[in-house]
């Protein structure tokens, strides 16, 4: 995926510059550096803003195409029964899913920092967040109909798109260690690595199977996350500004099993989601 390859070739630039600039001493200025004793602080908050995108990871079951699906209203639970082909009507009999793919969307995540020293390259972070966003997914189905309500077996074949967008709103519990390359006046770069608690609030899973809501795809409620982030501070006149890129990859099987032609093609269904954002502090 195109989306994907660019925020990881974005991720490994910026590990080279926090590397390359790591190594690098401070150069001597007449000019005195912007908050000289910031990192002398025991701890600090502040307040981070971000955009994200989130995707799903799907591995379907093996041979996917050829599992062909007999037709009953819990397997296509959204999906007529019955087509109209000009003045001909035509009956569904099965159907099999022969392409899945997961679109990701843009979305934003609103959080508090509070930043613990640990040494003096070495942080704690404890940065709890409200992330909103959404993920689609694409099904491409091939649906078989007979042209006939006497006829058994299908002689007629139809392709349709079937579109599924998932909607989160995630209460996040982050801890993160942050190593800290040696300050370069007013520039530091630095690594961010550690682990998440996530709470869907908008999850479907518990919903009565029998709503209008049972033709979307349900995910647990929680899921634990392992993260990694490279980024860059700034040291201003009163604050710090920071800029951060990071990637979260979800450990757990989200998807709740419906037992229908949207769910049983699925063998695992993780999260993983892209965020770059910008830190006060």
């Amino acid at each position: 995926m195109k989306t994907q390859n660019t925020y990881i070739s974005i991720f490994v630039l910026l590990l080279l510059g926090i590397l390359s600039a790591g190594s690098v001493k401070a150069q001597r200025s007449f000019d005195p550096p912007n908050l000289p004793k910031y990192d002398m602080q025991p701890y600090h908050f502040g307040f981070q803003i971000s955009v994200n995108q989130m995707f799903f990871t799907i591995n379907t079951v093996e041979d996917m195409a050829k599992i062909v699906v007999p037709y009953s209203n819990e397997k296509f639970p959204d999906i007529q029964p019955y087509s109209e082909n000009g003045s001909q009507v035509l009956y569904l009999r099965s159907g099999s899913v022969y392409g899945l793919e997961s679109i990701p969307r843009l979305g934003f995540t609103i959080s508090i920092v509070g930043n613990l020293r640990l040494a003096n390259y070495f942080d704690l972070r404890f940065i709890p967040s409200l992330a909103f966003g959404e993920r689609l997914l694409i099904y491409d189905l091939n649906l078989n109909y007979a042209t006939s309500p006497t006829l058994v077996n299908p002689d007629v074949s139809r392709i349709v798109t079937m579109r599924k967008a998932v909607t989160s709103t995630f209460l996040e519990f982050p801890f993160y260690v942050k190593y800290k390359a040696m300050r370069l006046k007013n520039f530091s770069p630095y690594v961010i690595a550690g682990g998440k608690y996530a709470i869907d609030l908008a999850s479907e899973a518990k919903k009565n199977k029998d709503e209008i809501n049972n033709k979307h795809i349900k995910l647990y409620r929680s899921d634990i996350y392992g993260e990694l982030g490279v980024g860059f501070d700034f040291y201003n006149n009163w604050f710090k500004l920071g800029l951060e890129l990071k990637m979260s990859y979800g450990v757990r099987d989200m998807l709740r099993r419906e037992d229908n032609i949207y769910t049983d093609v699925i063998d695992a269904l993780n999260s993983k989601v892209f965020t770059i954002g910008v830190t006060f502090e």
